[in-house]
């Protein structure tokens, strides 16, 4: 089973990931005032996060939940129809072994 952290930096990952989605669709559609509002939707990742800090490895939790960006590029491909070159497919690569590592380094989630 997943370390509690981990999983709650996930799914800051994951949330900020649709924010990034929901705010791009929000720029082209809406007035810039109202794609603020839509941006200030990231509560469920902002209260991940920091339930994320309080259970794990701080080094942990904000590198896993920077990777946001991986989320954000997946989604802009299979709801946008934006396209990835090879250079992008290896750096989402990388980012999730990443992840892997670090979910598998038993000393990050259980300091002396």
């Amino acid at each position: 089973m997943l370390p509690t952290g981990l999983v709650l930096a996930l799914g800051t990952m994951v949330c900020w990931g649709v924010w990034t989605l929901f705010a791009t669709l929000a720029t082209r559609s809406l007035a810039l005032e109202a794609a603020m509002v839509v941006s200030y939707a990231t509560g469920a990742g902002a209260v991940a996060f920091y339930a994320g800090l309080a259970e794990g490895d701080s080094a942990v939790v904000t590198t896993v939940s920077g990777l946001y960006l991986v989320v954000a590029a997946l989604l802009s491909v299979a709801v946008l129809g934006e396209s990835l070159a090879l250079r992008d497919v290896a750096g989402i690569g990388f980012a999730v072994l990443a992840i892997a590592l670090l979910a598998t380094c038993p000393a990050a989630w259980h300091p002396s």
